[in-house]
């Protein structure tokens, strides 16, 4: 099962070349499992973002929804907090865990010294709207304008991924 970042869209995945290369691998020898988390890609936008606990929960109702006893998780970017915390939570339910550029933290703070400067955050999210042109504030459902340009710009930002861009954050700190 693939959990994704802050940024998805399950339909325009397949449109950018290598992530459709590489969903295809993984399904060529597993059962491949990919959904948009809450407030991003297809799904429906959300008002306020759900704690860590509430989108880990939606991993395991996408588990009972296709009828998947156990999964091996991937979780990409933001993604992988919630698979750590279903691992943990339902070890009899997760095979394996993959993180891809997952984190523990997204930002800086005095007890976490190696975190994201928020001025360099700031300058990615620049970088995201001139590089792909999707504005952060995008909250519809309709496509981007603009062609897909990297695997990490799929879709734009959805309601519930802007406000995670803009907090920086995996939702750990929120939920402490």
């Amino acid at each position: 099962m693939v959990v994704p970042g802050w940024i998805s869209n399950i339909d325009l995945f397949w449109e950018e070349p290598r992530v459709a290369h590489f969903f295809t691998r993984l399904a060529s020898f597993s059962r491949l499992i990919l959904f948009d988390k809450r407030g991003t890609g297809l799904s429906d936008r959300v008002a306020a973002i759900p704690n860590l606990e509430t989108r880990m929960d939606d991993v395991r109702a996408v588990m009972d929804a296709v009828s998947s006893a156990q999964a091996a998780l991937f979780g990409i970017s933001e993604g992988g907090p919630m698979c750590t915390l279903f691992g943990a939570t339902f070890p009899e339910r997760t095979t394996a865990l993959i993180m891809s550029g997952s984190y523990a933290r997204r930002m800086w703070a005095p007890d976490y010294p190696w975190g994201t400067a928020r001025d360099t955050w700031e300058d990615f999210l620049d970088s995201v709207v001139r590089d792909t042109g999707v504005a952060p504030q995008v909250s519809t459902s309709e496509r981007p304008v603009s062609p897909v340009r990297s695997a990490f710009a799929i879709g734009g930002l959805g309601s519930c991924g802007n406000r995670l861009a803009q907090r920086g954050s995996s939702g750990l700190e929120h939920d402490r």
